[in-house]
């Protein structure tokens, strides 16, 4: 089955920021919301499967500020795939 990737953001606490998803290469820091760490990361979307529900898991589409900031976090640490080719 074919999948496109879909770069992605979500507010987390701090707590779990600092805990879990700062552990991962996988997760990049976009910036602080109202005491909340907002963070990009990649997920998949099955190619015959026209949307993803994104408000169900409180994800966003990143903007293209976003994207440049992940792909440039990415690159520093050499983790692919990047956003931006």
């Amino acid at each position: 089955m074919k999948t496109y990737q879909m770069w992605v953001k979500k507010q987390v606490s701090k707590k779990d920021w600092a805990s879990t998803y700062s552990q991962s290469l996988g997760y990049s820091w976009l910036g602080e919301n109202a005491g909340n760490v907002i963070m990009g990361f990649l997920i998949g979307r099955p190619a015959d499967k026209e949307e993803v529900d994104l408000l169900n898991d409180r994800i966003a589409l990143c903007n293209d500020d976003e994207l440049r900031r992940i792909d440039l976090h990415r690159r520093a640490a050499n983790c692919r795939p990047y956003p931006l080719t």
